[in-house]
């Protein structure tokens, strides 16, 4: 049985939820990719909030999720937009960084922080989201569970696979895959956003 719940939100919510955050300016630009980080690519809170520049795979164009729940670590290809996008908002940190530190020091830093370079908490995140919802006039309040439950079912429409969708979202055990389908309502459920940069900047 299909549950219809509002664990998902539609592809016109998703639109303007991702049409949000103000892409000329880098606090902008680091609010469009935690959305997408949780929407394109299903990660988790946690791991949104654990994410450092070493876990980033610049030469491949994938992500390395050291930090996966009940599972090995696991690798997402990244897209283009995603990729010009984090090379935006490294240097926007890294120039505010001291010249004294070096390369390393800076990929040992992580992703998502203040432009001070304060690591970004779960419950910043989420006010953030909640703002975003609200300045897109979503009618209910968008949830890091939100967004990746709605990356678990277009991953599955897409590609058929269950074994493909565990691997995706670092789950050790299948059966808790499945239950992200559960909440699946064809009618409310969207597509991946791939917007093109050069139209956001």
């Amino acid at each position: 049985m299909i549950h219809k719940t509002n664990k998902l939100i539609s592809e016109k919510d998703g639109y303007w939820l991702i049409l949000q955050p103000d892409t000329s300016t880098f606090q902008g630009i680091r609010d469009f990719l935690l959305i997408r980080a949780m929407l394109n690519y299903g990660l988790r809170l946690y791991e949104v909030t654990q994410l450092k520049w070493q876990d980033i795979d610049w030469y491949n164009e994938r992500l390395v999720v050291a930090n996966s729940r009940g599972a090995n670590s696991r690798m997402l290809e990244l897209q283009k937009t995603d990729l010009e996008m984090l090379k935006e908002w490294y240097y926007a940190r890294y120039e505010r960084e001291d010249n004294s530190d070096s390369m390393d020091k800076v990929y040992d830093y992580y992703v998502f922080t203040t432009l001070l370079g304060k690591r970004l908490t779960a419950r910043y995140i989420c006010k953030i989201l909640t703002i975003y919802g609200r300045k897109s006039l979503l009618n209910q309040n968008i949830k890091p569970s939100v967004l990746r439950n709605t990356f678990a079912v277009n991953f599955y429409n897409d590609f058929q696979d269950m074994r493909k969708l565990q691997l995706k979202l670092g789950h050790e055990n299948i059966k808790t895959t499945k239950r992200y389908l559960q909440i699946y309502d064809p009618n409310i459920a969207m597509r991946p956003m791939k917007l093109n940069i050069i139209s956001m900047l």
